[in-house]
């Protein structure tokens, strides 16, 4: 009898033993499965909120090529029935070219952009009155010990608009390397007085004959153009001659440090940049009930007629 209850207690007790190990492996693999659909369902709120972010960037895309540049918005979009919502920021406008951030500017020559030779930028600038570009030559010809004349010209500027009978008319202007050569003293083009403020102006009229022909002024104020046109875009090419530049480098150096360090700076009236920058920043946040996701997206403005960077007709003085 002493063995029989001896044998049934060892059996009442392996009993509990397995029903508790039993019973932790339950709890374990209960909980890996709660883990496992809880990271499911992170994961589906992730997936959701990017696509809705995306949708964001797909929708500001589709705003961009639907309006003149320099659109500027943010929106907010709501999904209905599926709780989500995204949200997009379309930035186009600067009053000041290029655009560095504080801690980016350790030296004065950080503010500056670099243009290499033979290479143009358009900038859109209507609703622009008043503005400056201040640029100087390849210091680094000089630190090789070359030598560059001041009359020589490096800087092609043109400034495109459209007038009050609908035709495009053209102001421009070869600006020489002066004696700009540093970020601290560089030479400026624009409207202000200190700056080169005036270009030749390309006059479309018409003969008595009935044919169309170009009139040259010179020395037209540029702030006259600007108030006088519209849809202004204002083109700066590299145009500098190598060969006339006085250094024991190559050619091939020669090309590869002949930059011209430019900025653009707007001095607006009412404090609004109009500006338009060569490239278009678009920010867009997803949600998706609690879950966010962003994205942030930055694209190459495409050029617009191209032609600009070339001449449009021949004339002879």
């Amino acid at each position: 009898m002493e063995n029989k209850k001896h044998t049934e207690g060892s059996s009442l007790l392996i009993a509990i033993i397995i029903m508790g190990v039993l019973m932790t492996l339950a709890l374990g693999v209960n909980n890996l499965m709660i883990g496992t659909l809880r990271d499911g369902r992170i994961l589906l709120e992730k997936t959701r909120a990017w696509y809705a972010a995306e949708s964001g960037i797909e929708r500001a895309l589709l705003a961009i090529y639907s309006n003149p540049p320099g659109f500027e918005t943010e929106k907010e979009i709501e999904v209905e029935g599926q709780n989500l919502k995204y949200q997009y920021r379309i930035s186009a406008l600067s009053s000041q070219i290029p655009v560095k951030e504080p801690f980016e500017i350790q030296l004065p020559e950080d503010s500056f952009a670099s243009l290499p030779l033979n290479a143009s930028i358009t900038i859109h600038i209507d609703k622009v009155k008043h503005f400056s570009v201040d640029y100087y030559f390849a210091p680094e010809i000089k630190l090789a010990g070359g030598y560059v004349d001041d009359d020589l010209d490096i800087l092609r500027v043109k400034i495109f608009g459209i007038a009050s009978d609908g035709t495009m008319e053209v102001i421009s202007e070869f600006l020489p390397a002066d004696k700009g050569n540093s970020a601290m003293s560089p030479t400026c083009f624009g409207t202000e007085s200190k700056c080169y403020n005036a270009a030749k102006f390309y006059e479309r009229v018409t003969s008595q004959s009935g044919m169309q022909e170009f009139n040259i002024a010179q020395n037209f104020p540029i702030e006259r153009f600007l108030q006088e046109h519209t849809q202004n875009f204002l083109v700066l090419s590299n145009v500098a001659n190598i060969d006339l530049i006085a250094s024991s480098l190559s050619t091939a150096d020669k090309k590869k440090i002949a930059n011209i360090r430019y900025r653009i700076i707007e001095r607006s009236e009412d404090g609004i940049p109009h500006m338009t920058l060569p490239y278009i920043k678009i920010s867009s946040d997803g949600f998706s009930n609690e879950t966010k996701q962003s994205i942030n997206a930055q694209i190459d403005r495409e050029k617009t007629l191209p032609v600009f960077n070339y001449a449009l007709y021949r004339t002879v003085e």
